[in-house]
C-alpha cells in the first residue's frame, strides 16, 4: 500500500553552540530556513542578539548569549497564519497549533530546550497557538501508512487504569466489531512485554518509566523494524528516570509522550482526551494540546513529546481511511466478473463449457468484494466524533477482512485453472485491460480525499492526488474516448509475477508533490493496485498534464489530462471540465510487452500551443527531465541543421559535393571534416541544452548514454509535425578552438575510408565522452540507433514489431526518377533478390495495391522527383512524381483513401522508403506530411530524408537498406550500418535519413 505522508505546517528550531554563543536556527516546511554563521567574528545580516536575563537558564549552564533570525518573528507570523484558526467538529477547543520542533545542542543534550526557547520574546507572543516537540535525534524512516485497528498495550496495572475511561465508553464496551476491527486493547505485566512486542504489532505501548529502558531495547530488536516497531510509547512517569535518556535512546521510526504523575484520575482524564485527539484524527502534538486544555492539570513541562515531523503523523485515522479505499480498489481489481457472458462468446472455442462453468461458479462468491468496495467508496466520515469516525471505519475494516475471505475462496475454486497452460492463454489473448485515471481532491480540514467529478473544474492552488490503475475502468473514471469492455479480472498464477511497468507524470502547468517515477506491477490476469501521485492545481485557467506508461524505457502508452481551472468547482456546463484522453499507444492489452525491446531513453515531445512551446520529456529509469523549449529555438536549431545539410549537398555550380561511391583508399576531404566539425558544434550544443537544465540524476543518466554504443534512443513526437534533428547531438566533448590555429581534425570513428565502405563494423577507435574530439562516434545518430515515432489519436494498438512477407509482393519498386542511379539500384535488387522484386507497372495505381492485403508489398520503394512547382495537367501543391505525367504520391490522396477504405488492420504493414530526390531545397513539409499519412495507415515504418537529395544518393541507401532489411535485420541497425558506411567513406549526409518506426522492426525471414 502507498504511504500517505499527510505533513501540516511546522517549523524546526535548532540550537547550537557555536564560539560561546547560543545560536538558534530556523527551518520549515516550505523550505525556508535561515543559516548559522561560518565563523564567531560574523553572526550575520540575518541574526541578532535577544535578551536572556529572563530566560530559564538550567543548572550549571552559564548564561551565554543567544542569537535567533532576525525575522523570526515575522516567520512565525507567517507559518502560524498559513493553518486554520478554528478546529471543526463538536469536541474541538479551538485553534490548530504549529508544531515546533525544538532540536538542542548534542553536547547537552538533558537540558530542557523547549522550555528555553518557549520564552524568547519573539516566541512567547504566540504559545496559545504552538507546540514544543522535542526534535528524535535518529534519521526518521519511511513507515507504511496507519491502518485500523488502533491495538494499545498496557504495561503493568497501573497503565491498565488509567485506560478505564475508554474502555468503559458505551461505543465502545458494547461493540465486538469496534473491538475486533477499530480499538483494541490488552494489558500484560513487564516481564510479558517484550514477547507480546515480538507475537504482533502494537501501534500505541503505554508504559512507566521504570521500565521504558526494557522497552525501547525490546522495539530496536524488533524483526522488520518499519512494520513491527510501535508508532508511540506513552510513559507515565514516577519520576525515577530522565525523559531525555529515552529520547536518546528512542529507536528510529517511533514517537514518545512523557506524563508526569499528576495522580491516577488526572492521567486517566489526561489518556482519554488524548486518545479521543487520536480518533478524531488529530496529529500527536495537537492532540497532546488539546487534552492538556481539556484537562487543566498539567503544565506544558509536565508534558513532553518526542517526535519528527514524519512521526507526528504516524497515527492519522485519515491514514487509514485511504488505507481502506485503496485496498478495496485493489481487490475489486483483483478479482471481478465483469461481463462474463460477453467475454466467454468472444472466447468462443477456446474455453469448453466445463472450464466456463467452473470460472462463472467461482466468481459467485465476489459479492462480498464488490459491497466492502461499495460502502468504502461511499462512505461519509465526521472524524469530529468517534461515532462518526472510528465505528464506520470499523464496520468498512470489517467488510474488508470479508472481502479478503471471498479472495481466498475464488483463489481455491480457480487454482485448478491457474495451473493449465491453455487457460491461462486462452484469458490472455481475450481479456482487454485498460489504463484508468482518476483525480482526487484534498479536503484540508478533515485530511481525506474526495474523488473529481469530470463536470467540475479543479481548483486553483488546491491540492490533489491522481490515481493511475490497469484493469477495469473506476466509477470516478475520467477517461474519455473507447468505452472498454468489462472483461473478468482473475487472481494471478503461482509464482507468476507479471512485469514491472513505470507510471511517469510529466506535471506540465501542475506541481508535483511526489517522485515523477512509480513502479506499478501487472499480473497477467487481474488489474493492478493503483499509484498516486500528488499534485497542486496552477493558478492559470486551463492546465495540462501527461502520464505515460513505460516497460523498460519503452514508451507504451501515453495521456494527456486537460482541465479547467478555476475560484471553485462549480461551473454552469454540459461539457466535461477534465478529460484524460490516450494519444500514444504501442500495446493494446499488455500482452505483447516481451516483444518490446528496452531503450536506453525515451524521450517525449509534447506541443502547448497556449504557450508556443514545446516540452522535451525524458526518462531513463527512474530518472526524468522536463523542460520547456520556445518554438523559435527549436525552428532556429532544425533550420540551421538543414542549411548544413543543403549547403553540404550541392556545390556553388549545382553538383554534388560529395561522392556517392568513393574510390577505394580515397581519404575524406577537408570539406567533409569542415561540415563533420559544424555538425558536431551544433550537436553538442544541443546535447549542453539537455544537459545544463537536468538534475543530478539526469546528468549522471546522459553520462551513461555517452558511455554506451549500439543503443536504442526512443523518440516520441506527441505532435506530429515537430521535427528536431536528434540524430546530430553530439555527446562527445569538443575541442578548444585555438585562434589562428589550424581546425582539429575530424576521427572517423577509426574506421578508414576503404574499410567504411567494406564492413559497417570494423575496429572502432578508443575516443569516448571525455576526449575533447571531433569523432564520427560522438553523434547519436552513428553511435545508436535513434528512432521516431508519432502519436496520432486515441487507437490502442499493438506497435508492428515485424513485417510478414506476402508470397504475391515482397519488394515493391515505385521508381518516377528513371537514371542510371535509380536503373542500377533496380539491377541490384533484381539480381541479389531474384522474384521478390518487382516494379509497380504502368498505368497501376500504387494506392489500389497498397489497400490490398493480398497485393501489398512487405517493403515499398517510392523513389521520385519532387516537385513543388505549379505544372498543367498535374495536381496541385507539393507531390513526389511516381509515373510522370500519370501518377504522383500526395498526402491528401493516402488520407482520401485511408477515409474510404479503412486501415491496414492486415499484414503485411507495409515498410516504405519514401525517397525524394531534387536539385533544389524545398519545404521539408511535403516530406513530413506524406511519412505522417502513411503511419497513419499503420505502415510498419517510413524511411524518408531531412531534405531533398541526388538521385544518386537515395537509390544507393534505397538498394543497400532494403538488402539489408530483406535479409533479416532490424530497421535502425539497416539505417545506422548505412550511415556508418557513407561518413566512414566521406559523405556527410548520412544525416539526411531518417526513419519513423521502431529501430527493432523486422521484415519476417
Amino acid at each position: 500500500m502507498m504511504e500517505i505522508q499527510m505533513l501540516d505546517h511546522w517549523v524546526r528550531l535548532s540550537v547550537r553552540l557555536l564560539f560561546d554563543i547560543l545560536w538558534v536556527s530556523y527551518e520549515d516546511d516550505t523550505g525556508t530556513h535561515r543559516e548559522l554563521p561560518s565563523h564567531a567574528d560574523s553572526p550575520g545580516a540575518d541574526y541578532s542578539a535577544t535578551s536572556s536575563t529572563l530566560l530559564p537558564w538550567p543548572a550549571g549552564l552559564p548564561p551565554y548569549p543567544i542569537y535567533v533570525p532576525q525575522d523570526l518573528e515575522t516567520l512565525l507570523q507567517q507559518a502560524v497564519a498559513s493553518l486554520p484558526s478554528f478546529r471543526p467538529g463538536p469536541h474541538a477547543i479551538g485553534s490548530v497549533p504549529l508544531p515546533i520542533f525544538v532540536e538542542g545542542p548534542a553536547e547537552l543534550p538533558h537540558h530542557p530546550w523547549a522550555t528555553l526557547v518557549e520564552q524568547l520574546p519573539q516566541i512567547a507572543p504566540y504559545l496559545p497557538r504552538l507546540q514544543t516537540v522535542y526534535l528524535t535525534p535518529k534519521k526518521p524512516i519511511a513507515r507504511p501508512a496507519f491502518r485500523l485497528p488502533l491495538r494499545v498495550l498496557a504495561v503493568g496495572g497501573r497503565c491498565d487504569a488509567a485506560l478505564e475511561y475508554m474502555k468503559s465508553a458505551d461505543w465502545y464496551a458494547n461493540d465486538p466489531v469496534v473491538k475486533t476491527h477499530g480499538l483494541q486493547f490488552e494489558t500484560v505485566e513487564p516481564q510479558q512485554m517484550a514477547k507480546a512486542l515480538r507475537a504482533e504489532m502494537r501501534e500505541v505501548v503505554m508504559i512507566e518509566d521504570t521500565e521504558v529502558a526494557d522497552l525501547l531495547k525490546a522495539a530496536s530488536r524488533l524483526p522488520q523494524p518499519v512494520l513491527t516497531r510501535p508508532r508511540l510509547v506513552i510513559v507515565l512517569s514516577t519520576g525515577v528516570s530522565q525523559p531525555s535518556t529515552a529520547r536518546l535512546n528512542l529507536p528510529p521510526g517511533m514517537a514518545l509522550l512523557w506524563i508526569k504523575d499528576g495522580g491516577l484520575s488526572a492521567v486517566e482524564s489526561f489518556i482519554k482526551e488524548f486518545l479521543y485527539n487520536l480518533i478524531h484524527n488529530y496529529p500527536l502534538h495537537e492532540a497532546l494540546k488539546a487534552a492538556a486544555q481539556s484537562v487543566k492539570v498539567f503544565s506544558p513541562s509536565e508534558l513532553q513529546l518526542f517526535a519528527n515531523p514524519q512521526s507526528n503523523h504516524y497515527l492519522r485515522l485519515s491514514d487509514a481511511l485511504t488505507q481502506l479505499q485503496q485496498e478495496t480498489l485493489t481487490l475489486n481489481q483483483t478479482v471481478a466478473r465483469g461481463n462474463l457472458e460477453a467475454f466467454f462468446r468472444r472466447m468462443g472455442k477456446d474455453v469448453s463449457q466445463k472450464t466456463r462453468t467452473i470460472v462463472a461458479e467461482a466468481l459467485e462468491e465476489r459479492e462480498a468484494i464488490q459491497q466492502a468496495a461499495t460502502v468504502t467508496r461511499e462512505i461519509n466520515i465526521e472524524f469530529g466524533q468517534e461515532t462518526t469516525s472510528l465505528v464506520p471505519l470499523a464496520y468498512a475494516e470489517a467488510l474488508v477482512s470479508k472481502a479478503r475471505a471471498s479472495q481466498q475462496k475464488i483463489r481455491a475454486r480457480l487454482s485448478p485453472l491457474m495451473n493449465s497452460t491453455a487457460f491461462l492463454d486462452a484469458v490472455e489473448k481475450h481479456q482487454a485491460r485498460r489504463v484508468d485515471v482518476a483525480l482526487e481532491r484534498l479536503i484540508p480540514e478533515a485530511m481525506t480525499y474526495t474523488a473529481v467529478a469530470p463536470k467540475r473544474r479543479l481548483v486553483k492552488g488546491a491540492r490533489y492526488r491522481l490515481r493511475v490503475h490497469i484493469g477495469l475502468p473506476s466509477e470516478d473514471s475520467l477517461m474519455i474516448g473507447e468505452t472498454p469492455p468489462l472483461d473478468p479480472l482473475l487472481p494471478e498464477p503461482e509464482g507468476d509475477k507479471g512485469h514491472t511497468l513505470d507510471v511517469v507524470v510529466f506535471e506540465k502547468d501542475f506541481t508535483l508533490l511526489s517522485p515523477r517515477v512509480q513502479n506499478l506491477q501487472l499480473p497477467r490476469l487481474r488489474g493492478s493496485e493503483p499509484v498516486y501521485f500528488e499534485l497542486v492545481a496552477p493558478q492559470r485557467d486551463t492546465a495540462e498534464l501527461r502520464i505515460g506508461i513505460y516497460h523498460r524505457n519503452h514508451l507504451l502508452q501515453s495521456f494527456l489530462l486537460e482541465a479547467q481551472v478555476g475560484a471553485d468547482e462549480w461551473i454552469d456546463s454540459p461539457s466535461p471540465q477534465v478529460t484524460v484522453r490516450l494519444n500514444f499507444s504501442r500495446t493494446a492489452r499488455f500482452t505483447n510487452l516481451p516483444s518490446l525491446t528496452p531503450r536506453a531513453l525515451s524521450i517525449g515531445v509534447n506541443q502547448n500551443p497556449a504557450t508556443n512551446e514545446h516540452a522535451f520529456m525524458l526518462k531513463r529509469d527512474s530518472d526524468t527531465l522536463l523542460f520547456p523549449v520556445t518554438e523559435k529555438i527549436i525552428a532556429d536549431q532544425q533550420e540551421t541543421f538543414r542549411k548544413l545539410l543543403r549547403e553540404a549537398t550541392t556545390d556553388a555550380q549545382g553538383n554534388p559535393r560529395f561522392p556517392t561511391y568513393p574510390a577505394a583508399g580515397t581519404p575524406p576531404s577537408e570539406e567533409f571534416n569542415q561540415v563533420i566539425r559544424e555538425l558536431a558544434d551544433l550537436g553538442g550544443a544541443l546535447h549542453h541544452a539537455l544537459f545544463v537544465r537536468a538534475d543530478k540524476k539526469m546528468q549522471k543518466a546522459l553520462r551513461e548514454i555517452a558511455a554506451i554504443t549500439d543503443d536504442i534512443i526512443q523518440i516520441v513526437r506527441h505532435d506530429p509535425n515537430f521535427a528536431y534533428p536528434w540524430p546530430v547531438i553530439y555527446d562527445f566533448q569538443l575541442p578548444t578552438k585555438i585562434a589562428g590555429a589550424p581546425a582539429p581534425p575530424v576521427c572517423l570513428g577509426g574506421v578508414d575510408a576503404a574499410a567504411a565502405a567494406a564492413n559497417a563494423n570494423a575496429q572502432h577507435c578508443s575516443h569516448g565522452p571525455k576526449d575533447k574530439v571531433y569523432c564520427l562516434k560522438g553523434f547519436w545518430g552513428l553511435r545508436h540507433q535513434v528512432e521516431q515515432l508519432l502519436a496520432l489519436g486515441d487507437n490502442l494498438e499493438d506497435a508492428v514489431v515485424k513485417v510478414e512477407r506476402n508470397p504475391q509482393a515482397g519488394i515493391c519498386l515505385a521508381v518516377g526518377e528513371k537514371d542510371e542511379h535509380t536503373q542500377k539500384m533496380t539491377d541490384e535488387l533484381r539480381n541479389k533478390l531474384g522474384a521478390a522484386v518487382f516494379e509497380l507497372k504502368q498505368q497501376e495505381d500504387l494506392l489500389d495495391r497498397l489497400w490490398k492485403p493480398a497485393e501489398r508489398p512487405a517493403i515499398l520503394v517510392t523513389l521520385g522527383h519532387l516537385e513543388t512547382n505549379q505544372i498543367a495537367g498535374e495536381p496541385e501543391g507539393p507531390r513526389i512524381v511516381i509515373q510522370p505525367k500519370q501518377q504522383w504520391l500526395q498526402a491528401q490522396e493516402i488520407t482520401n483513401r485511408q477515409i474510404a477504405d479503412g486501415d491496414w488492420e492486415q499484414q503485411p504493414n507495409t515498410l516504405i522508403l519514401l525517397m525524394a530526390c531534387g536539385s533544389a531545397a524545398t519545404d521539408i513539409a511535403t516530406l513530413n506530411d506524406l511519412s505522417t499519412a502513411f503511419t497513419s495507415t499503420r505502415a510498419a515504418a517510413i524511411v524518408g530524408t531531412e531534405c531533398v537529395v541526388f538521385s544518386r544518393l537515395v537509390a544507393r541507401f534505397a538498394e543497400e537498406v532494403t538488402l539489408d532489411l530483406w535479409n533479416g535485420m532490424p530497421l535502425g541497425q539497416a539505417v545506422k550500418q548505412f550511415n556508418r558506411r557513407l561518413t566512414g567513406a566521406g559523405n556527410p549526409l548520412a544525416f539526411v535519413f531518417n526513419y519513423l518506426g521502431a529501430a527493432d522492426l523486422q521484415v519476417a525471414l
